[in-house]
């Protein structure tokens, strides 16, 4: 095993992490961000972002995941969502490196020749990572439908807001304009053109969460 595969395990293995709960994986990833934030341990101005994929049809089309199929590991969430520190993304289902490089991400997991339907195009919801901590809550209700779960839940409580408790995730989801709940709503050719202008930090506010 190489020594960069041993690191990439190492830090997914470091990471919060439950199957078909990549909302909740990712708040935990944008905590521990605030919490180092807050303790002076990052490098100055390492800005961070939380960003929800999906589209209106609730059917984006994923490369290189994991639960994807064929060459290309293409999979059709519903939703998905990955973190953003600085110029790295941290998507703990991707097949990609851990964390991997933004510009290499988006390319490895929307490429072009797919030629994808429409209904399958990615929109993104891109919130600071203080934003989502502080104001994230989900019961999990989504996930449990007639009377079981889709997936086992995560073993620790849900994660509710102290200033916003009450259920909220379809907020985080929902793609629609003008009602899009939290965050900027963008294509993709917009987000890669934030990330080639240097200009998606321009979403992120210091880090202040109520937990």
């Amino acid at each position: 095993v190489s020594t960069q595969s041993s690191m990439e395990a190492s830090c997914r293995e470091r990471c919060v992490y439950t199957s078909c709960y990549c909302e909740e994986n990712v708040w935990h990833l944008a905590k521990a961000h605030c919490d180092r934030d807050a303790s002076g341990s990052l490098e100055p101005k390492t800005s961070a972002c939380v960003v929800f994929i999906s589209n209106l049809n609730k059917t984006v089309a994923i490369a290189m995941q994991k639960a994807g199929r064929g060459k290309c590991h293409l999979v059709v969430w519903d939703y998905h969502v990955i973190f953003i520190e600085g110029e790295l993304v941290y998507d703990l289902d991707t097949t990609l490196p851990f964390p991997c490089a933004l510009s290499d991400y988006l390319e490895a997991s929307f490429p072009s020749f797919l030629h994808l339907e429409s209904q399958y195009l990615p929109k993104f919801k891109v919130l600071s990572a203080a934003e989502f901590v502080a104001l994230f809550s989900s019961d999990r209700s989504h996930m449990f439908v007639n009377g079981k779960w889709n997936a086992p839940p995560p073993v620790y409580p849900p994660i509710i807001s102290s200033s916003h408790p009450a259920m909220n995730l379809p907020s985080f989801w929902d793609m629609s304009i003008p009602v899009s709940g939290f965050g900027k709503v963008c294509d993709l050719s917009e987000l890669t053109a934030l990330v080639a202008q240097d200009t998606l930090s321009h979403t992120s506010t210091p880090c202040q969460t109520d937990s």
